[in-house]
């Protein structure tokens, strides 16, 4: 917008130069450094008071230039009047137009122009600056909707903030819930097994050991539950890690356990964005804690298979006889395998749990463009 416009009036300060009017020439070429100064200052300065003023100042400017040079500087004028209409309003823009059109038959009244040429040269300048309240008002558009389309990725991106805290939050509430009803009660048996001991030792010196041996043994399960949730609670730091490497981090943590991971991952891994990546860090994250929890496996295999627009994350473990009897079909969801899923849907995927032959198979489905793959 501004270098056209600056430009033809450089252009037409040529003009006038080589016609003889060297006057005229050297007053429009100093209006056109004026005007580009203003320019650059408006570029480094904040929308607000200075802007408005900036933009009276040049409407001012580009009026005063075409009185003292006696031309009719029109894209200077078309110029001012857009800069006015994205500064202040598109009203300020009209009306400055209307009160450009008085100024110009005021001063063709004072030159002494014919009422013919004077009407004549009126409608064709107003009808030329009107395309710069045109553009104005599709600039002062464009920035309105620049404006919005900024406000509105910062909603969404403290919406994610918030849901995030969100999700974390309803974690940790479920681990409260579970150490209360796990560990909470493992200690309370611990408690009283060494209060029995403590009051029989004298009486029934072999319950009293029995009694201790008992609380040994679950203060171990206290321990080794204690273990798991510390894994469980504190993710893997996934800034700098995704696809194998993160997955790698995470299977290397539940090996502390005792656990065998398995893994097997297809490479090249999708890149899923960072709101897939985390979801699949902590899909298998939960798949590896329940396998633990609910089935005491002692061997789980993680498999990451990208197929076509989509990649399948699967965790898959063995569930002995002696810990539960399972039928074929889909299991029921807990809290945290039914967040996973709602996180899922928001990125277009799928999470589904189901058991078959002795084996719970969790199993993450998410999309991606085939362009992202790296």
């Amino acid at each position: 917008m501004f270098v056209p416009s600056l430009g033809a009036t450089v252009f037409q300060a040529v003009e006038l130069f080589i016609a003889g009017r060297r006057g005229a020439s050297a007053v429009l070429v100093a209006g056109v450094l004026c005007v580009a100064a203003l320019v650059v200052l408006r570029q480094r300065v904040d929308a607000g008071t200075a802007r408005v003023r900036g933009a009276l100042v040049l409407c001012i400017l580009a009026s005063l230039t075409m009185i003292v040079a006696n031309v009719m500087a029109v894209p200077l004028m078309m110029m001012a009047l857009t800069v006015l209409i994205v500064d202040v309003s598109l009203l300020a823009g009209i009306v400055a137009w209307v009160l450009f059109g008085v100024f110009l038959l005021v001063l063709g009244w004072w030159f002494g122009i014919e009422d013919g040429g004077l009407l004549g040269n009126l409608v064709s300048t107003q009808l030329l600056t009107g395309f710069g309240i045109a553009l104005g008002a599709a600039l002062a558009d464009l920035e309105r909707r620049r404006v919005e389309a900024t406000s509105l990725a910062a909603e969404v991106q403290r919406g994610a903030v918030v849901e995030k805290e969100l999700v974390l939050a309803q974690e940790r509430q479920r681990a409260a819930r579970e150490l209360h009803d796990g560990l909470g009660h493992s200690l309370t048996l611990v408690g009283m097994s060494l209060e029995y001991a403590d009051r029989m030792h004298g009486r029934d010196p072999e319950g009293a050991m029995e009694q201790v041996r008992s609380a040994r043994a679950l203060t171990v399960e206290a321990l080794d539950e204690m273990r798991l949730w510390v894994r469980a609670l504190n993710p893997v730091r996934s800034d700098q890690l995704r696809g194998r490497e993160a997955l790698d981090a995470i299977a290397e943590s539940f090996r502390g356990t005792g656990v065998v991971v398995g893994l097997d991952v297809d490479e090249p891994f999708p890149n899923l964005g960072h709101a897939g990546d985390l979801l699949v860090l902590r899909f298998v994250q939960e798949g590896l804690t329940n396998a633990l929890r609910h089935s005491n496996a002692r061997v789980i295999e993680v498999e990451a298979t990208a197929c076509g627009d989509t990649i399948q994350v699967a965790v898959t473990n063995r569930v002995p006889p002696e810990v539960t009897q399972l039928d074929d079909g889909p299991l029921p969801e807990g809290f945290g395998l039914r967040s996973l899923r709602e996180r899922a849907e928001d990125l277009g995927g799928t999470v589904m749990a189901h058991a078959e032959d002795g084996q719970v198979r969790l199993v993450l489905t998410l999309p991606y463009q085939e362009a992202a793959v790296s």
